[in-house]
Parts: C-alpha cells; structure tokens; sequence
C-alpha cells in the first residue's frame, strides 16, 4: 500500500477533515504567537526571500519514505513544492487547491492570486499535480478534479431548537441572508445567524442574530447545527464549487437551502432535501419544508468523507 504524507495549514480548518487515526501529518508552516514572527514571515513570502525553509514547521520531515505527499494550499507553494522534490524525486506531489482562485483576496502584500499562477508552469518542471474541487477552475487552469471534502463526527442526533441555521463571514452577502430569513418567518420559522461582519458595515440589532469577533472552533460550530433542522448555503459569484454545508447536511441530515444552482448536478441533489434560491419557487418553500428528510445512500455520502476523498486521488 502506497504511503502517503498529509502537509496541512494550520491555520484554517483544512486539518479537521483528517480523522486522528492519520498519523503521517504535518504542517507546512510554524505557528507565532508575536505579530512581528507572522509580519516577517508574511513579508518573507511575499517578497521570495532564500531560504523561506526556515519558516517550515516540516523541513525536519523524512519526505524520502513516503510515494505520495499531499499539499494543502498554502503560502510560499513553490519554494515548498521544491524543496519537497529536492528530497524525494520520484513521489507524486498533489496541491490541494482549497479555495476557489477567484476569491483568493490579497493579504498585507501576498497574492495568493498571483503565487497560484506562477505554481501552474512550475507543474512540470517539478512533476506535480495540482487539484480543485471547484469545477470551473479545473477546465480554466488545467487542474485536476476532486469533490469536496469534510469530516463526519459521531454525534448524536438531537432534536431541532431551532429551524434556520447559517454561520459564515458576510462577504456582502446579509441582503441575500435577510430574504432568506424573511421567508423562513413568513412560514413561522426560527433562526439563528452567527455572522462574521464586513468591516464598516452595521449590522441591526435582530433576534436570532449573533454577530462573531472570530470564527467558530469547526466541532462548535457542528454541534450548533446539529441543533437546527435546516442550513443555509451561500456562495459567492464566481464560485464553481461546493462549500462545506452541502457535505454537512448530507451528514448530518439537514434539509438544505442554497444560492449554488450548479447543486443540481451532483450524486447526492434531491428537490425533498435541498431548495434552491433563484430556482425553485418561493410559494413552493412552505412545502419543501413540510416534507420530510430523505436519508442519501451510504455510497454516496461516503465520497465525501476523508477516506473516500484520498481514494479519489490514488484511482
């Protein structure tokens, strides 16, 4: 069986999808505490400083013993991506690309932009492959297509509290909230919207609503939906891929109302669990809610959890 490495980032929740009984993972970059570490290393990146190995968290790693070392998206790709091929020359190196790359947003002087594009001629020169679960990027650029991933914990199932539930940052996207929420209450439904908010936006004082300094611990945030019996999805224009509320709710078995109208072309759509805002009709909600959940097939569900993900990669 071949071996394979996970190098995650830290920093998000890209590591939560990897159950404990994963050993080989590492992280591609050390975690600082002082602001002034993060800025030098930020800057370091940026401006393509020699020797950025001094900022790996897993360049003591033997990468010599593995046939497949998988890369999550992170800063400094191509210097990583080399100085991983310098010590194994003959394993498969796979780039997770995690986000889509037109909502890849500049950061104190990065352009995580501008280092996707300069990975893409790079890919044969160091004989690595580069994958998306977004759709439209994979025929754009020439990647590699796989879905899209999260865990499955164990959790009990418990009853509903409350109907409606989203978390997420705003990302200008309260308007389109806020018509959700209007007709989740024309049918007597209750919400609650934990919302990171946009910068110099305010945001009314509302029932249901909770607006976030950080972002929920993931697990919290899963324990939290648990306790709703509806989520709600909304991605942004340009993106050709499936966040993580879809996955969610196939799991744990949560009817679904999303903006994401390319939903209907995936193994696990059905009009009784997922109601499409912009497609489906508003005087038809009332009865999508009223019907009841409909279980999707093990097969199905088991793609998106980690194991079947990593035999996507390996076929």
């Amino acid at each position: 069986m071949e071996r394979m490495l996970i190098i995650g980032y830290k920093q998000d929740y890209t590591i939560d999808i990897i159950p404990d009984s994963m050993k080989d993972v590492v992280f591609s970059y050390k975690e600082y505490s002082t602001t002034i570490l993060k800025v030098i290393r930020r800057l370091c990146v940026s401006f393509r400083v020699p020797y950025q190995r001094i900022w790996y968290a897993c360049k003591d790693e033997d990468f010599s013993k593995y046939d497949i070392i998988l890369l999550y998206e992170c800063m400094g790709a191509p210097e990583l991506i080399a100085y991983i091929r310098e010590r194994n020359l003959h394993c498969r190196i796979i780039y997770w690309q995690w986000n889509t790359v037109a909502k890849k947003e500049k950061v104190m002087l990065y352009s995580p932009y501008k280092e996707f594009l300069s990975l893409l001629p790079l890919r044969e020169r160091y004989s690595f492959e580069i994958w998306s679960f977004d759709r439209g990027d994979c025929e754009r650029y020439g990647l590699f297509y796989n879905n899209q991933v999260a865990i499955r914990f164990p959790i009990e199932k418990v009853s509903p509290e409350y109907d409606l539930f989203f978390c997420g940052q705003d990302k200008k996207r309260f308007p389109l909230l806020n018509g959700i929420v209007a007709l989740a209450e024309a049918c007597h439904l209750s919400h609650r919207i934990f919302l990171r908010p946009d910068a110099g936006v305010h945001y009314p004082q509302a029932e249901g609503l909770t607006l976030l300094k950080r972002n929920l611990p993931y697990v919290e945030m899963v324990h939290r939906l648990q306790r709703a019996s509806i989520l709600v999805d909304l991605v942004q224009n340009g993106q050709g891929g499936l966040t993580w509320r879809p996955l969610e709710a196939m799991f744990y078995q949560k009817k679904l109302i999303t903006n994401y109208r390319d939903i209907v072309t995936y193994d696990f759509y059905s009009e009784n669990n997922i109601f499409i805002i912009g497609k489906d009709r508003s005087e038809d909600f009332a009865a999508f809610v009223a019907r009841p959940y409909q279980p999707v097939s093990e097969s199905i569900v088991q793609k998106y959890e980690y194991t079947g993900w990593v035999k996507n990669f390996i076929r």
